[in-house]
């Protein structure tokens, strides 16, 4: 479930319970917190973004076009590819030829970001 979908659930279930508000803003500070140490983000949301749904795929097992990653996020298109030639270069993430469509590049996580994911997740189980 995504944080914005539990904090929604959490001020509908009790609107007037301000710790349950204030624990939930707590953790989206911590997440940020430990997002910004692990990944490279740099206060940039069009990254934070990017690796988020470039995770969200592979853990989907579905392939990220560059078409569907220009729909999925709410940023311009030459600010998407501007970072994800940098996060390239950084070797955070891979583009390549679609399996199912030669036309079609694709963007997929490396070995690197799957590393980075499983220490943030293991740095905020005790939090959530």
């Amino acid at each position: 479930m995504c944080l914005y979908t539990r904090y929604y659930k959490l001020v509908m279930q009790n609107r007037t319970n301000s710790h349950k508000k204030y624990e939930f803003v707590s953790s989206l500070n911590k997440l940020r917190e430990e997002s910004s140490k692990l990944l490279p983000i740099n206060n940039s949301f069009i990254r934070y973004d990017l690796l988020n749904l470039v995770m969200l795929y592979e853990l989907e097992g579905k392939e990220l076009s560059f078409k569907e990653l220009y729909t999925s996020v709410n940023h311009s298109d030459i600010g998407i590819r501007n970072n994800v030639i940098k996060l390239q270069e950084a070797g955070w993430v891979e583009v390549t030829e679609s399996k199912h469509d030669g036309r079609s590049r694709v963007i997929a996580a490396t070995d690197k970001l799957h590393r980075c994911y499983e220490q943030l997740s293991d740095a905020l189980r005790s939090t959530f």
